[in-house]
């Protein structure tokens, strides 16, 4: 296993997040407190083989029902977002869905997701 895709692994082991690559299924997270604040998340998207930034992937939070695409540079911002357990998931044609179970506390937010080419 090369040394990047060993170092990405642990580090998304280590952080307590559950990634999974292929279709993503459909969860119903309970419904947060309504008190709980909002937060800004941001991040960029990057092809896992190449470190190179994604144009045009999908990052959606499930459980809000919302989306944003990334720009040129592979960078999105998800605003409103109320803090929570959240599924992100990260698609573009020609990658693998990614699906990453996320818990997410009050304050700004960087995500970066990598996704890997879909085989053909």
């Amino acid at each position: 296993m090369p040394i990047r895709r060993l170092l990405i692994l642990s580090i998304l082991a280590l952080s307590g997040c559950n990634a999974i690559y292929g279709e993503p299924n459909r969860v119903d997270w309970p419904e947060p407190p309504s008190n709980y604040p909002t937060t800004l998340v941001r991040g960029r998207v990057f092809d896992l083989a190449t470190n190179q930034p994604v144009a045009g992937a999908t990052v959606t939070v499930q459980s809000a029902s919302v989306s944003a695409t990334t720009d040129a540079d592979g960078n999105y911002n998800l605003d409103g977002i109320q803090a929570w357990a959240a599924l992100f998931i990260v698609s573009r044609d020609g990658y693998d869905p990614l699906s990453v179970q996320l818990a997410l506390s009050g304050g700004d937010q960087l995500r970066n997701f990598w996704i890997r080419k879909a085989e053909q």
